[in-house]
This record gives C-alpha cells, structure tokens and sequence, in this order.
C-alpha cells in the first residue's frame, strides 16, 4: 500500500475514534526515531518593580561647578515563569495533540527540507522528511496535553546614575557594612568603565545621608528616610528628559510610581 495511502487512513481511523492508539505507535517499518521534547518559555506578564529616586547635587573638580544628579534604582520582584514542553506530534503549537495536526501533518507528508510545503514543525524525528514515522510518533501522543512547568526566575535589579545630563547603566560590584560607624560602602561600574563609590550614613532616627564620588564629581545625595521618598511630578533638577528615557527603556512610567521600602542599597 502507497505509504501517504496508509497514513491517510490512519489518520481518518484515528480522527474517528478520537483516542490514540499506542500499538500503531509500533507498526510500519523500523522503529520510531528518538524525538525530543522542545522547550517553550511562557512570557512572565509584566510586574511593576519598586523603583527608588534619589535626587543629588554633583561638584565637577575641574571646574568647580555643580550639576544635578539622580540615581534609580529598579527591582523587579520575584515571581515564577513558567515552560511549557511541545509534545512531539503537536504540529501548530497549541500545547495539545488533536485532528488539527494530523490535518497540517498530512499537508506536509512526503516532503523533505527544502520542498515547497515542507513543515519542520511536523518533522518529529528531525531527519529533514516528514513520513510515516511521523505521523506515528503523533498517533502515540494524540490527544496528550503539553506539560507546563513552573521555573524560578531570578530577580533583576537595574541601577541608572544621571549627571550633567548624561545617562549610565550601573552594575553593583562591591558593598561593605561597618558596624562600628553604622556606614554601608558601595562600588558601582558603570557601562562606560567608569567606578562611583557611594557611603551611606545611618542616623538613629532612620534618616540615611548619601555622598558619592564619581569620575570628576563629589557628590551628595538628600537625605531619605527609612520608608523612601514619594515621586511626584514636581522634578527639583530638569532631568525629566533623562527619566523619560530610562521609563521607555525599562517599559514603566518612573514619574508617575510611588516608591515602596527604600532601595536594598539604602537599607
């Protein structure tokens, strides 16, 4: 019987019953070709992360001349994404193993890569062919649901540092807690290479002083209490162009948010 024959009327005698049939998972010839679940992550939906604004004033040691400074910090919460695992035989990705595939399958049965119609999704074994192996790699999965699978994903904290109107992205390198000065020390690096070093003060009642030093600039940080500061729209440094920037970058709208506990580099 004509291979793409057979196939079609596994196909109808399957649809009909609507269930899989293992055993014809085990008939044709050979044996069917090892086949491997693909892996499919599912986008996490957007959380707004606690974003901390610190305002501060920069003196450039050249020149002796002070500029605005604003330092973000961006932490995005800790949540849990998920995977789903294809099953070999789901040809249009819907996360189950029905009619449809067999439909698509079936389209695409006889031709290799490279032949107009060819579908990959459709070719389980990888062999570049889409052939009775297949379709009975899919008849063994038919009516199977894909798994889903939840993954930790590790929390990002992003850091911006703006002075005399020039953005820099931040990386955390280095931070120190002196008990007996009730001081924290921080290094930052910034994208262009460039080292701040930051003390935090800690007063007793919960007021934190921030100074910092940064390429040619000594800078000092208001004071922010222990719960942080609220953002309003009232901006005490023309640096809204800045912000507005990083808020497009990182998909939230920094101006308009509230900020929660102070940043963890402040507390």
């Amino acid at each position: 019987m004509n291979k793409k024959i057979m196939a079609i009327a596994i196909a109808i005698l399957l649809s009909s019953l609507g269930i899989a049939t293992i055993a014809l998972a085990q008939q044709g010839q050979g044996s069917v070709g090892e086949t491997i679940a693909e892996i499919v992550p599912i986008p996490v939906e957007s959380k707004y992360p606690k974003v901390t604004v610190v305002y501060g004033v920069g003196l450039n040691k050249d020149d002796m001349n002070t500029e605005p400074v604003v330092f973000l910090e961006i932490k995005y919460n800790e949540v849990t994404a998920q995977v789903i695992e294809i099953l070999p035989g789901d040809v249009d990705r819907d996360c189950d193993v029905d009619s449809d595939d067999i439909k698509l399958l079936l389209d695409s049965y006889g031709k290799s890569s490279g032949d107009p119609g060819y579908n990959p999704n459709a070719d389980f074994d990888h062999d570049g062919r889409v052939d009775l192996d297949d379709l009975l790699i899919l008849i063994k999965n038919y009516g199977k649901k894909c798994p889903i699978k939840p993954i930790p994903y590790v929390p990002v904290t992003k850091y911006y540092l703006i002075v005399d109107g020039d953005i820099y992205r931040m990386r955390k390198t280095y931070e120190r807690y002196d008990s007996d000065t009730r001081t924290k020390i921080y290094q930052f690096k910034a994208n262009d290479g460039g080292i701040m070093t930051a003390i935090v003060q800690h007063y007793s009642n919960e007021i934190k002083s921030i100074s910092a030093e940064f390429k040619n600039y000594l800078i000092t940080f208001e004071p922010v209490y222990k719960y942080g500061t609220k953002i309003t729209g009232t901006e005490p440094f023309p640096l809204s162009g800045q912000i507005e920037k990083i808020s497009e970058e990182i998909g939230v709208n920094i101006q308009e948010m509230q900020t929660g506990q102070t940043a963890e580099w402040l507390e």
